[in-house]
């Protein structure tokens, strides 16, 4: 006869063999990381500070269909926008192509917010997602083949200020091609971040693996780390 004790230690450890098993099939799921959509770290593109109320993650409009934007804010006018990426398994040859180059506004109009220049990452012929950096004069050309690292995309720009630019500032975008983006969820409203801070990747884990990742981020530097790219958290 199964007693009570019995019956109440299976009651506890039921949840947490749940738990585990859903961790552990996440991380099978994710790792290796495969080579045909493998993640893709971003760092920061200059010197700034993370957004506050309105431009943060969790709030800001996505005007180019990314899964989540920024405004990296308290930044220099002429100041570079640089890229830096890397991909999380190093064996893995990133390709980086100048996707768009065109103005940052829906009106066209480049002396209300300048222009914005999206990238795309590629692993062989499979396109990963992409990083849009928007209110800057650019300095890349659409359609070229770029560094991945240390390409300096345009400068922050000055412009006149309407419902679209109201002030110095780095509109930054991301999207996946399958699952979704995410960002760095250690930085606080404000807080300073230096060039190749980490601020998010592309590509895989999945959904799935995520969700585990999102109770395990103290773990995560085990995906990394790469140059100047900090701990990872899924949003």
């Amino acid at each position: 006869m199964v007693n009570r004790f019995t019956l109440l230690l299976r009651s506890m450890l039921s949840p947490l063999s749940t738990l585990l098993l859903s961790v552990s099939s996440a991380s099978a799921e994710s790792s290796p990381v495969s080579a045909a959509n493998p993640a893709v770290w971003v760092g920061s593109p200059l010197s700034a500070t993370w957004p506050t109320g309105t431009s943060l993650p969790s709030q800001h409009h996505r005007p180019y269909n990314g899964d989540w934007s920024a405004d990296l804010q308290s930044v220099s006018v002429n100041a570079p926008v640089v890229l830096y990426a890397a991909p999380q398994d190093s064996s893995v040859a990133i390709r980086t192509v100048v996707e768009t180059v065109r103005a940052a506004c829906a009106s066209g109009v480049i002396p209300q917010g300048g222009h914005r220049v999206t990238v795309a990452f590629y692993a062989g012929s499979t396109k990963i997602g992409t990083a849009t950096y928007a209110h800057i004069n650019p300095s890349v050309a659409q359609g070229a083949t770029i560094s991945r690292w240390g390409t300096t995309l345009g400068t922050v720009g000055t412009y006149t200020s309407n419902s679209c630019w109201d002030g110095r500032h780095v509109h930054f975008e991301m999207y996946a091609q399958s699952n979704y983006a995410c960002y760095n969820r250690g930085w606080t409203p404000g807080q300073r971040m230096s060039p190749t801070n980490f601020v998010g990747f592309t590509g895989a884990p999945s959904p799935r693996a995520l969700a585990a990742l999102s109770l395990t981020n103290d773990l995560l530097p085990s995906l990394g780390p790469h140059p100047g790219l900090g701990k990872a958290h899924t949003r």
